[in-house]
């Protein structure tokens, strides 16, 4: 019988040495081996406890103080996985190679031993020391202004480009398959330039703008981006937040990314357009100006960090033979996107905005 030592040795001893029991019988009693009373209660006498005897178990020879140490000067020198300023990397099997070991005591010795976990490397916008400062700076102010759950005002915007290939996760994509599938079934095919859309999306609390599509071939600059986008947002507000003189036109606020045609003017030979942000402090209640925004954050906006990736994997699981169907795709996976997830990211913004602030304007992801 295979019983837990913890309890066996003390319960063995107390029958023996304090009840007077033939140590034959505690044995019979148990249903254990002989061996095992006579090892409880000699292990006792000897050392006083229960507990194994230091130094007993199988030596260690991989795992040895010399291993680990050599071990920890390496990732001293380079901690990632791959080759850094001419050092190279130590994933297990380069370490596992480095210290003459095997992989499985290499990885032991760095979860185990040093107590190390593997992260993985993230994408970021590439943030310098000035944009690091204005951004600290401005999320600060957008705490407080949309403080006391203000947040849900506004109206989040983006663009982003879709194309009728279909996506691939390199690491999540798989196929579960008894032999190995056929190249033609496990390749994702690509091609140079891709057809695809150019599609702007509005999302807020309890609310989706009706998407916009920007016809292919057409530069997205100020007049474009006014005439195309903004007016007809405009109308939609009026008719979905209430006119100017109603109580809720004036309830939210238009959000919108740093852009060059968010901010800049365009010239041509009969007029002189006005700039967008004129244009927005003049048709719209209240919006969040370039100034206000920070730049190179696409992880403050609730369709980068959370609604496009969403849309992407359900309009882009299998590839399109067409524009057209690309668009119907996005429309009715748009649709059907769940608003609660929706609602879910902008109140994540308010925590986000925390994280800008305790990374002083750097990454948090």
């Amino acid at each position: 019988m295979n019983l837990d030592n913890n309890w066996f040795r003390p319960a063995a001893c107390y029958l023996v040495e304090v009840m007077k029991r033939n140590k034959s019988e505690v044995a019979d009693f148990f249903g254990v081996e002989r061996h095992r009373v006579y090892d409880a209660v000699k292990r006792y006498n000897e050392t006083g406890g229960h507990k194994n005897r230091k130094g007993q178990g199988r030596k260690r020879t991989s795992r040895d103080e010399a291993h680990i140490k050599e071990a920890q000067n390496h990732l001293n020198q380079n901690s990632h996985t791959k080759k850094k300023n001419g050092v190279t990397g130590n994933s297990k099997r380069k370490l596992a190679k480095k210290l003459q070991i095997s992989p499985t005591s290499a990885y032991e010795i760095l979860t185990k031993d040093l107590k190390l976990k593997a992260w993985k490397k993230t994408k970021g916008q590439k943030l310098n020391v000035k944009q690091k400062i204005n951004r600290l700076k401005r999320a600060k102010a957008l705490k407080t202004r949309f403080g006391n759950g203000g947040h849900r005002r506004i109206l989040f915007t983006d663009e982003k480009f879709f194309t009728i290939e279909e996506g691939h996760n390199h690491q999540n994509d798989r196929i579960w398959s008894s032999s190995k599938p056929s190249k033609e079934v496990r390749v994702v095919q690509h091609q140079m330039k891709p057809k695809g859309v150019m599609v702007w999306c509005g999302v807020g609390y309890d609310t989706k703008a009706p998407l916009i599509f920007v016809k292919a071939g057409i530069k997205i600059d100020t007049d474009v981006y006014r005439k195309e986008i903004l007016e007809p947002v405009e109308d939609w507000a009026m008719d979905h937040y209430g006119t100017t003189e109603e109580v809720y036109w004036n309830d939210w606020c238009f959000q919108q990314d740093s852009a060059p045609s968010h901010a800049s003017v365009h010239e041509n030979e009969d007029k002189f357009e006005i700039p967008t942000q004129k244009w927005l402090s003049e048709h719209f209640p209240d919006f969040i100006t370039k100034n206000e925004w920070p730049a190179s954050s696409p992880d403050l906006n609730p369709l980068d960090y959370a609604c496009w990736s969403i849309l992407e994997a359900e309009v882009n699981a299998e590839s399109h033979q067409s524009v057209e169907s690309l668009k119907q795709a996005i429309i009715d996976s748009f649709k059907n996107m769940d608003q609660k997830i929706i609602n879910k990211s902008i109140d994540d913004w308010m925590n986000r905005l925390d994280k800008v602030i305790s990374a002083n304007g750097g990454h948090f992801e």
